[in-house]
């Protein structure tokens, strides 16, 4: 009675550190259980790991693994997972993979939680390959993954400008019967961004109006940045048109984007209407943008129009370039 009162007392108390994100608090009580008390249960050392994994101590929670092990003591697919999650956090995506290998010897059963904890951990570390080995393995087992796994995994691949590996993982949510959603949509975006894409970017948006998933400012930045990579100032504008019909208010950087792609296709009229929208909008100009109304100002021979933008720059927080500068 006595030793069980003292374990229920002190797994409250890891716990209670545990909450409150006290991990070496944890760690001290749980030391002192291991010098009192013959034997740890599961939930004193599971509440001592999640402590650990909160604080990103992704190297004291895989001692405490190893320590239960040593001791017999039963690991869970909740404290597989916590330390898989402390390694994610911690950026340690192999030691990620190197618990989920563990825990393959066991008899815990691999599930869509632990999957999705150590896939997460992958994309973290842009390791695109490994998030797409998982993606396999799952499918193997038959586990179904989740919204948030898909997405981790169209991250990495546009991350790692691997398109279509990012395009084909959107196609599979649908093909698996999930509805894609805006950040799904928004990752593969991304990846049509570094391609300069906007053929594809357009139907990526199509598709989300279709699939009534309401894009966003990133989703209009993502897809005029492609255009603005190809020159393409038409479908920029296209998409800038949609982005205001949508009622999205545009940012900065989409308004820029915008600017730059008239401006490198000699459309400085265009580029000067969209620096007035900035101003109507009360969007503060980045230095992209100063480049691309600078340049139009110069095209056009408006000198004072460009003296005053210059002063204006030299007076905001945005550091001018050498292409300004000559303009």
């Amino acid at each position: 009675g006595t030793l069980e009162a003292n374990m229920v007392t002190c797994g409250a108390a890891i716990n209670a550190c545990e909450v409150g994100g006290e991990w070496t608090q944890a760690l001290r009580s749980l030391s002192v259980m291991r010098q009192r008390i013959v034997e740890l249960n599961t939930t004193c050392f599971s509440s001592a790991i999640n402590a650990c994994k909160k604080s990103s101590e992704w190297e004291k929670a895989l001692q405490l693994c190893s320590a239960m092990r040593q001791g017999k003591v039963s690991l869970t697919a909740s404290i597989f997972n916590a330390a898989v999650s402390a390694c994610a956090k911690g950026c340690k995506w192999a030691k990620a993979i190197h618990v989920v290998s563990i825990m393959a010897q066991t008899k815990v059963e691999l599930g869509m939680m632990i999957f999705g904890t150590v896939i997460g951990a992958c994309a973290s570390g842009s390791e695109w390959t490994k998030t797409l080995q998982f993606l396999s393995v799952m499918a193997q087992r038959k586990v179904e993954p989740s919204a948030s796994t898909f997405n981790s995994a169209i991250a990495a691949c546009a991350t790692a400008g691997e398109w279509k590996n990012a395009l084909c993982l959107l196609g599979a949510t649908a093909h698996s019967g999930m509805e894609s959603n805006l950040v799904a949509f928004n990752c593969a975006l991304s990846a049509c961004k570094g391609r300069g894409d906007w053929e594809k970017a357009l139907q990526l948006v199509a598709a989300m109006i279709h699939g009534k998933v309401e894009p966003d400012v990133i989703t209009f930045t993502a897809a005029i940045s492609a255009c603005e990579k190809m020159n393409s100032w038409k479908q920029a504008l296209q998409f800038f048109r949609m982005m205001l019909q949508s009622l999205v208010d545009p940012g900065r950087m989409t308004l820029s984007a915008a600017m730059s792609a008239c401006e490198k296709s000699g459309e400085w009229a265009k580029a000067l209407q969209l620096w007035s929208t900035m101003a109507v909008c009360q969007v503060e100009l980045d230095v992209i943008a100063f480049s691309a109304v600078m340049s139009a100002f110069e095209k056009t021979g408006e000198w004072k129009s460009a003296l005053q933008l210059l002063n204006m720059m030299l007076r905001s927080e945005v550091k001018s370039d050498t292409s300004v500068l000559r303009a």
